[in-house]
């Protein structure tokens, strides 16, 4: 680059006089201060110790009159030090590094400046614009106060006096009013009682919201004797805080032209540190965010967090170098540092739900819990639950603290809680069945269930859903209200798988082949060595429209479905050769005709039957509606059963 740049001399110029300033902007704070590497002197060892012990002590704010006097002398000590340091500055060689007598003045400075500043009611100032909204109010009411004539110091209120009383009574104390305000002037002072503390007299937060515009009312006006002329603008148009760092002198003066309040400098450097951030952040964003998608889940989680904490270390050097490098100020300042700082509110609350996630893996990787058990899911969902509660306590601080008051809307909400809280039933009742299915058990991730219609492998339970894929290869989401009412069936936790159907036979089938139909069917499943055998059966259950209906039932010994259909194969065809073998067939839905001649009814058998009824009937022994007791008793147990001939007969 040195090479190019001593090629191409016209462009050296360029880099001179814009690059190298902002580069050196960028990187003010790491050269900034002593450094033996350069040859400074020695510190030197003259120490004002009663200046020292006096900065020790919070200003004097106990009447308007200390008030008001602890600020101007605090202002005025600062400017005279910082001034004297300037001149030092100027004074010595070199281009970065500041001699320490130099910052020893500068620093003490500083701390007379802080000193004024608590003279100045900023309550109403969110927090993270209090330090700089701080600075540029004491310099706007410094600069009132050097265009103004003030009353003589004993015209203002200061200590309570004791008034005369009349004869044979006790003087009264005549208390300090509770606000006071500098004639001629909108400067006000109140009384302000703070917890913890006796409480003091301060620039009022109206006097601190207006105090701008005073200032640019009162600018046309010539100074006081005893002003602090240009204080101000000395602030204002150079980069640092209060005394700018030396490199400030190389800067064209071109650059110093004002735009809306603040150089042409301040502009330029402005948009290139957001730049800057903004490259910054996209590399963060490449190199943890895409790279941790193709890495392990806790390697995963781990490089997920680094992004945002990353975000906001470089959000915290970019707000420095704004506000205490660049020194922009005004509005440009308070947009800028709002926008860093509800980002880094966000990034944070984002980190925490993060570091819940990750924490959650890394408990869920302990040996003693099973990843795809319901305590995985237990462990994940309750560490979600518990960031999500903590990263909404980190949105309402950052809003709090960047002006927006949060809590009067929460506790808004509550007019209109009936609604809200109708609106928000069915995630209520969601949660509610997620903290049931939890604590019951019933199904666990990867399991396979059935509830209604719908069957299908566990995926995930959360708080809110449970994700399942079906059959089909589809993802079902249901909500865990409508799942802790479903009847589940959970069929991983079977030990073994239910057979059960009907084999349907041909009516020309006689009794014998049915009855060696039924023993071979149930010696070929009392043989099958994967077939339980106890609650077998095959049983002739019915006479169907057109076939004889035998249920043949069993229990599987899988609990995988794969196995239990090739089981199952297997027996169909085994049943298939019993039947082929006996003779006989398998029915279908079908109607027979049968073409004969009718021989019509046996005339001997229906005339024994009845004679045999005429018989009952002038016995007075006929079976209707009932038989009689001794019939009922003799016909007892005259059927032997099991039938003579089977082998469980046999004594």
């Amino acid at each position: 680059m040195a090479l190019f740049l001593f090629k191409n001399f016209k462009y050296f110029k360029t880099f001179k006089k814009i690059v190298l300033p902002l580069l050196l902007l960028c990187f003010t704070p790491l050269w900034d201060g002593a450094s033996p590497v350069f040859g400074e002197a020695p510190p030197s060892e003259r120490m004002r110790q009663e200046r020292h012990l006096d900065l020790l002590a919070p200003p004097d704010t106990s009447s308007p009159r200390a008030t008001l006097k602890s600020f101007l002398d605090n202002m005025n000590s600062s400017y005279a030090l910082i001034m004297k340091a300037h001149e030092q500055q100027l004074a010595t060689q070199g281009f970065l590094w500041t001699l320490p007598e130099v910052r020893r003045l500068e620093e003490e400075g500083e701390r007379y400046f802080a000193r004024a500043v608590q003279c100045l009611d900023l309550r109403m100032v969110p927090k993270i614009h209090r330090t700089d909204m701080g600075y540029e109010t004491a310099f706007f009411i410094k600069g009132v106060l050097d265009r103004v004539p003030l009353p003589p110091w004993e015209e203002i209120p200061g200590a309570p006096r004791w008034n005369g009383a009349g004869e044979g009574k006790a003087p009264k104390e005549d208390p300090l009013p509770l606000s006071w305000r500098i004639p001629g002037t909108e400067l006000e002072l109140h009384f302000v009682k703070e917890e913890h503390k006796q409480g003091g007299y301060l620039f009022s937060a109206h006097t601190v919201s207006q105090a701008e515009k005073l200032y640019r009312r009162a600018k046309p006006l010539p100074y006081q004797p005893g002003a602090t002329p240009g204080f101000y603008d000395f602030y204002d148009l150079n980069p640092g805080r209060l005394l700018p760092p030396k490199w400030a002198l190389a800067l064209p003066s071109w650059s110093r032209k004002l735009i809306g309040e603040q150089t042409l400098w301040q502009w330029i450097s402005l948009f290139f540190t957001l730049g800057l951030f903004f490259l910054l952040s996209l590399g963060l964003f490449r190199l943890f965010f895409r790279k941790g998608r193709q890495s392990h889940t806790i390697l995963q989680g781990g490089l997920n967090l680094l992004l945002p904490l990353g975000t906001i270390l470089a959000s915290l050097g970019t707000a420095y170098i704004i506000s205490n490098v660049i020194n922009i100020a005004h509005a440009p300042l308070a947009w800028v540092l709002t926008a860093l700082s509800g980002l880094r509110w966000v990034l944070g609350a984002w980190s925490v739900f993060l570091a819940g996630n990750l924490v959650a893996e890394i408990i869920v990787a302990s040996p003693r819990i099973d990843p795809q058990g319901i305590d995985a899911s237990l462990v994940r969902s309750f560490a979600k639950l518990f960031s999500i509660l903590v990263a909404l306590g980190i949105i309402i601080n950052g809003g709090t603290r960047l002006g927006f008051s949060l809590l009067p809307m929460l506790t808004g909400l509550g007019v209109a809680g009936l609604a809200i809280s109708l609106a928000a039933r069915p995630t209520i009742e969601n949660v509610i069945g997620g903290v049931i299915l939890f604590a019951d058990r019933s199904i666990r991730v990867g399991e396979t269930c059935s509830f209604g219609d719908t069957v299908g492998t566990i995926m995930n339970i959360g708080l809110r859903t449970t994700r399942m894929r079906g059959l089909d290869r589809t993802v079902i989401s249901i909500p865990n209200a409508d799942l802790a009412q479903f009847k589940i069936t959970n069929l991983s936790r079977r030990d073994r798988i239910r057979m059960k159907f009907c084999v349907n036979l041909r009516y020309e089938t006689t009794p014998d082949q049915l009855r060696w139909v039924l023993a071979k069917l149930r010696e070929m499943l009392t043989a099958h060595e994967r077939v339980h055998r106890e609650d077998m059966r095959v049983r002739l259950v019915g006479f169907g429209a057109s076939s004889l209906d035998v249920e043949v039932q069993a229990f599987i010994n899988t609990r995988v479905w794969g196995d239990f259909l090739a089981i199952q194969e297997d027996l169909y065809l085994r049943m298939m050769d019993i039947i082929e073998a006996s003779g006989t067939g398998f029915a279908f839905p079908s109607q027979t005709t049968y073409l004969a001649k009718d021989p019509g009814l046996d005339a001997d058998r229906s005339r024994k039957a009845e004679e045999a009824v005429a018989a009952w009937r002038q016995e007075q022994k006929l079976p209707f509606p009932e038989m009689s007791p001794e019939e009922k008793r003799a016909l007892e147990k005259s059927i032997p059963y099991p039938p003579e001939g089977s082998s469980s007969s046999k004594k």
